[in-house]
């Protein structure tokens, strides 16, 4: 891939770590709001949409280490959201 589509796609990593961060976010309001610990259903389907951008973010960047970590954790967070339903 050449370096013009890396810099194209280089925002994907901004985008993943802006869903990572609400997640975290709508977690600490949803369990402020309950006064006890809750994990939304939101919770992870922002956590599998951060895991795919960052997946595919790693794989332009030509960083395969932690495109397969990232891709592990995206199988989890498949696996949380589908005990969820």
């Amino acid at each position: 891939m050449n370096e013009a589509w890396r810099v194209a796609f280089y925002p994907l990593g901004f985008i993943a770590m802006s869903f990572f961060f609400g997640r975290f976010f709508l977690q600490w309001i949803v369990s402020e709001r309950h006064q006890e610990c809750r994990v939304p259903k939101l919770f992870w389907t922002l956590s599998l949409a951060g895991n795919i951008l960052l997946t595919v973010h790693s794989f332009i960047q030509v960083q395969y280490h932690v495109c397969a970590v990232q891709a592990c954790n995206a199988v989890i967070s498949w696996r949380n959201l589908n005990l969820k339903k």
